[in-house]
């Protein structure tokens, strides 16, 4: 009876033992499963906030090129602004308009049909979107907002930038620009390709959890998985769930049910000798060392410190390591160090999500010092209680196959990068099917030019060849021989014919531009052969010299005219004349034969100082070019104004051999300038000058928020010095005043007499308390002086500074100003008031 019984209890023992491990397994495949599954929902998840984050970010791009071509041009027009902006939406992208709003106030939209309500808004009176607004320029970057309901109608993505321009060599705020990106289309597509993909996701705002689209369930779903969208100055998280749950198949099952009936029979059937058993393990143990020993990479095994415990496989050969040198090491201590922070945390998440890592590439650093390329399978190994024990992996070396892929990639990169930067264009034009045209007799040759005339068709080009032909990328791709030559087919088949025989040439043609406008053409061309010598296309480098072929034509009349009529000279590299115009000997009164040779500063005025020579010759010889006005001495003794520039001369290597300066004749409009904007009596600005000064001013402070002061002062009592010392000594007062003000004021302030014994001064950049403070000197400084001819003489001072309400025109800025000078009057003069 006990064998029996000994033999009841083994199967009961192996019975449990095979339902157990049966159970056991199908959780760990459903576990697997889920991991999968989870790790598919993840890569979907990734594909769909990469297409997101791409289309949202190009259309940014778009926003920050406008921005750039404003901070460049700040005064654009509603013209120049529209037609920028449809360059800029002409690209691919989610665009629904443009705004530019200088100093807060919208001015420009594109497009502006059906954004009419935007225009004149006051971002300040948006509550809800001054904040945002506020925010790009505290913190001088683009900030994207939304989506959020649109003044102008339904809801939109806006990405709003400063835009900063340069005035003076001083760094100005020009305004705000904006874009609208279309919200419902960019979604409706991000949802399709999540439909395709099997997914439902949704997307919230990070900052305050608000769900835009998809349902706020998912955030919450552990079945979920969640990702970030980062914008500039914003955040959104994304979660998606599969459609489907993954389920195992119930041939699967039963396949595992019947397996593990099938291992109880066989554990039953197991009477082995424990001899042979332990010849069999020997021989297992044995098989599995020389595996590991004889792998094509390295396999190891840490603990739960991810220290190394066991090392084996081709270690040695890969970082020349010898395995026990690596025992006890920190698994990452070989990962190169900017890799290595990110090599950890991978393999915490790892651990922390349960999940293998598989096919992860990362550098390492060999014995040494040498740069090693792996390709890593890392599975986190857990102990009974569920926590990480440590884990297992296999490391394979690819760093040749890295190293050429990285090298594929930068020469691919390198050459999309010269084929769309290239000045010259570029194309390629390929035969729908390969061409034996070295094979062919001369009938079998016609026949294969009309097959290429119709088959031959234009697959890429770049930039350059659009603009030469003034075609759009889709309308020129597709376009055959036949196309390029409608105008003269025997001319194309010549050319074609040739180019076949020879596989390359260079040649000179004339074709037709879009509009049907000729268009001279040099280009470079080569026939594509496959393998068995068939022409499958050909690759052409072209330039378009029809200006140039015009300008040979028309050069000698060119420099006739220019001779004639163009101040222009020219200096070797010591500053001696080798070449003067005609127009030139004709303003100085010299003949050229009595120049050339003499030293550029023959003609030196002694108004112009040696320090503007000094600068002009470190402008050219550190090669730039220098620009400015100079007085010049003609051969009579006379002068002459010229506005001048100065050049460095290269030859064909870039070598300076001289210098060219072009001048043109102001002396007449230096004179009339002078004539028209000073008053004959003091010597200062009239009023005209004043007048054009206060325009400009105000066009400033309209478009940068410069605000700036207007003073005016009046001389006290000057009827009586008149009547008591004439008016010569009035008119002397007068003078004296204009000299004694000059010497308080800035360089940007402007002096001018406003109208009899009123003088004027406009300062710039001036608030109220600087401008009292400068009339308050000046009033100092009149009521100290003795005056030639009248002795003490006062003046009574009115301050206005620009205001607001007042960027429609300076008309009540200068009542302002009358009404606070007729106070100090009143006051009893000699006193300075301001009208703020």
């Amino acid at each position: 009876m006990m064998p029996v019984k000994r033999i009841i209890y083994s199967i009961i023992a192996i019975c449990l033992l095979c339902t157990g491990i049966d159970y056991l397994t199908l959780q760990v495949i459903r576990h697997e499963r889920q991991i999968d599954h989870r790790q598919q929902v993840q890569a979907h998840l990734d594909q769909v906030r990469s297409v997101l984050d791409s289309r949202v970010n190009s259309s940014l791009l778009l926003i920050r090129a406008l921005a750039s071509y404003i901070a460049v041009h700040p005064e654009l027009d509603q013209n120049e602004f529209e037609r920028i902006s449809s360059e800029v939406m002409g690209h691919r992208n989610f665009l629904l308009n443009l705004v530019a709003a200088p100093g807060y106030v919208i001015r420009y939209i594109y497009p502006q049909e059906g954004n009419e309500t935007l225009v004149g808004l006051d971002y300040r009176e948006l509550s809800e979107q001054w904040s945002a607004v506020r925010a790009t320029l505290e913190e001088n970057t683009m900030i994207v907002d939304g989506p959020i309901p649109l003044v102008q109608g339904g809801t939109g993505i806006v990405g709003r930038i400063p835009v900063f321009s340069e005035i003076m060599h001083q760094r100005h705020f020009w305004g705000v620009v904006s874009a609208v990106i279309d919200s419902d289309t960019l979604f409706k597509q991000v949802s399709s390709q999540a439909v395709a993909l099997g997914l439902d996701i949704a997307l919230r705002q990070r900052h305050d959890l608000t769900v835009f689209l998809g349902e706020a369930e998912l955030f919450s779903a552990p079945d979920a998985v969640q990702a970030i969208v980062a914008l500039p100055g914003m955040e959104w998280d994304i979660a998606a769930r599969a459609q489907l749950a993954p389920a195992l198949s119930w041939r699967l099952v039963w396949f595992l049910h019947g397996g593990f009936v099938l291992l109880g029979a066989l554990l039953l059937g197991i009477s082995v000798s424990k001899l042979k058993n332990t010849f069999a393990l020997e021989t297992s143990e044995k098989r599995l060392r020389d595996i590991l020993m004889n792998s094509s990479g390295w396999i190891w095994e840490t603990d739960v410190e991810s220290r190394l415990t066991m090392v084996a496989g081709q270690v040695k050969e890969i970082l020349g390591y010898y395995p026990h040198e690596l025992r006890g090491m920190k698994l990452s201590a070989t990962v190169a160090k900017k890799h290595r922070a990110e090599f950890k945390h991978r393999l915490e998440q790892c651990c922390k999500d349960a999940q293998t890592l598989t096919d992860m590439e990362m550098w390492h650093t060999d014995k040494g010092g040498a740069q090693v390329c792996l390709l890593a399978t890392i599975v986190p190994v857990f102990n009974a209680s569920g926590h990480c024990a440590g884990y297992r992996g296999v490391y394979k070396d690819i760093t040749s196959k890295k190293k050429l892929q990285l090298e594929i990639e930068e020469n691919k990169n390198l050459l999309d990068l010269f084929f769309a930067q290239s000045l010259d264009g570029f194309f390629f034009m390929m035969v729908d099917e390969p061409v034996d045209w070295s094979h062919a007799d001369a009938v079998e040759r016609e026949k294969l030019l009309d097959y290429v005339f119709v088959h031959q068709r234009m697959t890429r080009v770049n930039e350059a060849v659009l603009k030469q032909y003034q075609f759009r990328e889709e309308d020129m791709l597709g376009l055959t021989p036949a196309d390029f030559f409608q105008h003269d087919p025997n001319e194309g088949r010549r050319i074609w014919r040739q180019m076949f025989d020879l596989g390359r040439q260079h040649i000179e043609t004339v074709e037709k531009r879009n509009d049907g406008s000729s268009i001279i053409v040099e280009g470079d061309y080569c026939c594509i052969y496959n393998r068995d010598g068939a022409i499958t296309g050909i690759f052409g480098a072209q330039r378009d010299i029809t200006a140039s072929k015009h300008a040979e034509h028309e050069l000698k009349r060119y420099i006739e005219i220019v001779d004639a009529n163009v101040l222009t000279s020219r200096t070797d590299l010591e500053g001696k004349i080798v070449y003067a115009s005609e127009a030139f000997c004709r303003v100085s009164g010299y003949e050229e034969h009595e120049l050339l040779g003499q030293a550029h500063n023959v003609m030196y005025h002694f108004d112009m100082p040696a320090a503007t020579f000094e600068q002009i010759w470190q402008t050219i010889r550190a090669g730039k070019t220098w620009c400015g006005e100079m007085k010049s001495r003609t051969r009579s003794g006379g002068f002459c104004w010229a506005d001048t520039i100065i050049s460095p001369m290269e030859d064909s290597v870039g070598k300076v051999y001289g210098y060219m300066a072009v001048r043109h004749d102001t002396t007449d409009k230096k004179r009339i300038e002078q004539i028209s904007v000073t008053d004959a009596l003091t010597g200062i600005f009239n009023r005209l000058k004043l007048d054009a000064v206060l325009k400009s001013e105000h066009t400033r402070y309209v478009r940068y928020g410069q605000e700036f002061a207007v003073i005016l002062f009046d001389i006290d009592y000057f009827k009586r010095i008149n009547d008591t010392y004439g008016h010569l000594s009035g008119d002397k007062v007068l003078q004296e005043i204009s000299t004694l003000s000059k010497k308080h004021l800035r360089d940007t302030d402007v002096l001018g007499r406003w109208g009899g014994e009123e003088f004027m001064i406009i300062a710039p950049g001036t608030d109220v308390a600087g401008a009292t403070n400068l009339a308050e000197k000046l009033r100092q400084t009149i009521e100290d002086y003795a005056f030639t001819d009248a002795g003490s003489v006062t003046a009574s001072f009115g301050i206005a500074v620009i205001r607001k309400e007042e960027r429609q025109g300076s008309n009540h800025l200068l009542k302002r100003m009358d009404e606070a000078l007729y106070k100090a009057k009143e006051q009893g003069r000699n006193r300075v008031v301001s009208a703020d």
